[in-house]
């Protein structure tokens, strides 16, 4: 039987009501990651619910963002991400 082996994880949690334009994070996410492609970093919205009118919509979330995920294992990652 093969014995599998997790790392530290790598990721980073930003301040929680931090909010970064998506072009500043690009931005953010291409020097950080410039030499290392296996890294990148993820938004996440949750807490909120959908609502129908007058249009499908996502409203009442809070937003996370967490960066350095490591694209290896966030997989196996993501349980703790999570805040159950």
């Amino acid at each position: 039987m093969a014995s599998l082996t997790m790392s530290a994880p790598t990721w980073k949690m930003r301040k929680r009501g931090d909010k970064v334009p998506a072009e500043q994070l690009e931005k953010e996410c291409e020097k950080e990651y410039e030499f290392d492609r296996n890294l990148f970093t993820i938004r996440i919205h949750h807490g909120g619910a959908f609502v129908r009118f007058p249009d499908r919509d996502y409203m009442g979330s809070a937003e996370d963002i967490i960066d350095r995920v490591d694209i290896d294992v966030f997989s196996c990652q993501i349980d703790s991400l999570v805040d159950r």
